[in-house]
């Protein structure tokens, strides 16, 4: 089936269904540039004057945001700014009662996930928050909860507002740190505010619940963008709500926050909580990355983490860990799923569903075995907190014979875990640049490597450079004599499994052996060569050197 947009560009609609929601069914289809983009046909047609004005100009604005990133050879550079992060609607195709339907980008690549059965799906929100979910430590979170900040401040800032901030309409990768919008071609403006529209369970403004308002409005996105941190930062399962439905129902505050959160980001919690009908006192997006980056971040022209702040998210997490019990632990080697985003009470079908270009890495490593006689663990993937290349943890000091080395197979497929790259545009700005290392002056080598290495050589070890990928951390560390130490740790898991090696330092970076592992770091990647097996490229972030 062939389609003209009301561009003039034409559209080749693949017969087979992509996906299918309430209100709308998905198509992928190829435009006269040939770049595969997605159709998005409402079960019944948009003809209500405003709706369709509205429409035009947000496909309009989108297609001319959408080109411009793609540039003339059709590169997709979707997905790395602000207005780029936005699943705009790019054309319109008109029908004989109103728009039959609207034209989509691709969601990137790189916020799709493969689950379980090797089906690739948009890594949503849930994978974030969810503890169940096994999601990220609290510098991914931080981090991707920042650019979502930065995408509702643009939003605000062209007074435009989504209707239905919720798990499933917000995707986001990892190695950057970033965020993408979709189901966005209902977005709206802030005045007069819209009459009607979707919703999804327990991301509902309490004003709707009560019927005190037709349908979400830029205040209930501010409800919502609220709930977002409280259940990223914290991995809340919950959040404030009425006891019952009825005009009886008690407003419930939100309660389970850490005792030693900042007091400003525990304001802005009860400016958006405590009161259900006090719209006025919800925090703007920008009220919310501002915080967030003071809190967080150490200002700077290469900004970093403040490590103390985000361990008491760490801290908090954990308890939310803990309680969903052993089965996750038990999951090693397997991409976790967690429980489906609630279903949306309107627009139905949200997400263009990636490329068919290629497949995204999945959420988590291929299930191995250690080598017989290594002692290694094969440990769960996971997303990242401190913890990078090495399986057992060697006998401390000089006695380190007799044990093999599994290290090898902690490095799983990695992924490419950076601090937290930002594009800053448009003036909104400073971020931070996780490509960017810290670079720091004479810092001792971190106590835990220290007492790793041989007693005699413990005195005046200095870091020279920490690397991280999505699920380990790597220290080089150089001794007073000059010698140098490759450290390798999870970023998430058994602190005690780690690795202390002899290391030497090369051209472009460093190399430590043992056992017949070997791992060489030249630039930007590591190679681990494992005994037995075809050695291995995974892709490094520098977050401190000297």
């Amino acid at each position: 089936m062939n389609v003209r947009g009301r561009s003039g560009s034409r559209y080749q609609v693949q017969a087979d269904l992509l996906n299918r929601g309430g209100q709308a069914d998905l198509y992928l289809c190829r435009d006269d540039r040939g770049s595969t983009r997605v159709l998005k046909k409402y079960n019944k047609p948009i003809t209500a004057h405003a709706a369709v004005e509205q429409v035009a100009r947000l496909s309009a604005l989108g297609r001319g945001i959408v080109l411009n990133a793609e540039g003339t050879n059709g590169d997709r550079k979707l997905g790395r700014t602000t207005e780029t992060s936005v699943n705009w609607p790019i054309d319109v195709v008109d029908g004989h009662q109103g728009i039959d339907a609207v034209v989509l980008p691709l969601i990137p690549d790189s916020f799709m996930r493969l689950n379980s059965k090797g089906e690739r799906h948009p890594r949503t929100l849930d994978f974030l928050g969810m503890a169940r979910a096994d999601p990220p430590a609290a510098d991914v979170r931080v981090g991707v909860l920042i650019r979502i900040c930065d995408i509702l401040v643009m939003l605000d800032g062209r007074a435009l507002t989504h209707g239905d901030i919720s798990w499933k309409n917000i995707v986001w990768r990892e190695d950057d740190t970033h965020a993408y919008l979709i189901d966005c071609d209902g977005l709206w403006p802030h005045h007069p505010p819209p009459t009607s529209g979707p919703s999804t369970n327990e991301w509902q403004d309490p004003r709707l619940i009560r019927r005190r308002v037709p349908a979400h409005d830029h205040y209930s996105d501010r409800y919502a963008l609220a709930l977002v941190l409280y259940r990223g930062l914290f991995l809340n399962s919950g959040g404030p709500r009425w006891s019952e439905a009825g005009p009886r129902g008690r407003w419930i505050k939100a309660s389970n926050f850490p005792d030693r959160l900042d007091p400003t980001l525990r304001g802005l919690f009860a400016r958006a909580f405590d009161r259900p009908d006090d719209t006025a006192g919800r925090p703007r997006p920008s009220e919310w990355r501002d915080a967030l980056h003071r809190v967080y971040l150490v200002s700077g022209s290469r900004p970093t983490y403040r490590r103390d702040a985000l361990r008491v998210l760490d801290d908090y997490a954990d308890r939310f860990r803990d309680s969903v019990g052993p089965a996750a632990a038990q999951r090693r080697g397997t991409a976790l799923v967690p429980v489906p985003a609630a279903r949306a009470v309107g627009r139905g079908a949200v997400a263009p569903v990636g490329g068919p270009s290629r497949a995204p890495a999945p959420v988590g490593r291929p299930a191995g075995a250690a080598p017989a006689g290594t002692g290694a663990a094969v440990r769960r993937t996971g997303t990242p907190t401190p913890p990078a290349p090495g399986a057992a943890r060697p006998v401390r000091s000089g006695a380190r014979r007799g044990r093999g080395w599994g290290a090898g197979l902690i490095l799983g497929t990695v992924a490419v875990a950076a601090l937290a790259r930002w594009t800053v545009e448009n003036g909104e700005g400073t971020a931070p640049r996780g490509s960017v290392p810290r670079t720091v002056s004479a810092v001792d080598c971190p106590k835990e490597i220290v007492a790793d290495l041989p007693v005699a050589e413990r005195s005046g070890a200095e870091l020279m450079r920490r690397y991280r990928t999505s699920e380990h951390l790597i220290t080089v560390c150089r001794t007073s004599d000059g010698g140098f130490y490759y450290h390798g740790a999870w970023r998430k898991g058994d602190p005690d499994s780690t690795i202390t090696i002899p290391a030497q330092a090369t051209d472009d970076g460093y190399r430590a052996e043992r056992g017949g592992y070997v791992y060489a770091i030249s630039g930007d990647t590591v190679t681990v060569s494992v005994p037995g097996q075809a050695p291995k490229e995974y892709a490094l972030t520098v977050i401190e050197q000297r």
